[in-house]
């Protein structure tokens, strides 16, 4: 409970560290890179009547497996989920870049993302 508590504090202050003034267009680069990284988008079926999970969930014996290791955002979106080696190609040397060293990420979409937190406290200068 007190990782998950520590991983979350982390992945806020790395969404507010983001915001401020944007630089220049960098064509595809984003904003704020999330690496190495325990991603989990809850992007899978519903579970069946009974409570069985869905066939595509990412759980196996072992446990729940992470969806992806890295997270882009740029303007305030994510722009790409996936793997940490695919995420390179939106960096650019205006992007912060957060090594989250395993620290976890769940990205929910039915409620506010990261993103949408994002754009809400910087649009309201709690920072």
């Amino acid at each position: 409970m007190q990782t998950t508590r520590l991983a979350m504090a982390f992945l806020l202050a790395a969404i507010l560290s983001a915001c401020g003034e944007q630089a220049a267009d960098d064509g595809g680069a984003a904003d704020l890179l999330l690496v190495n990284g325990r991603v989990y988008t809850l992007n899978w079926g519903d579970p069946a009547g009974d409570g069985a999970l869905a066939p595509d969930a990412p759980r196996d014996e072992r446990g729940w497996k992470p969806d992806a290791s890295a997270v882009a955002v740029k303007g305030g979106k994510i722009v790409f989920v996936g793997d940490t080696r695919d995420v390179r190609e939106y960096r650019s040397e205006s992007t912060r870049v957060v090594d989250l060293a395993g620290a976890t990420v769940i990205l929910d979409w039915s409620i506010p993302t990261p993103t949408s937190l994002h754009s809400e406290l910087c649009s309201t200068r709690w920072i």
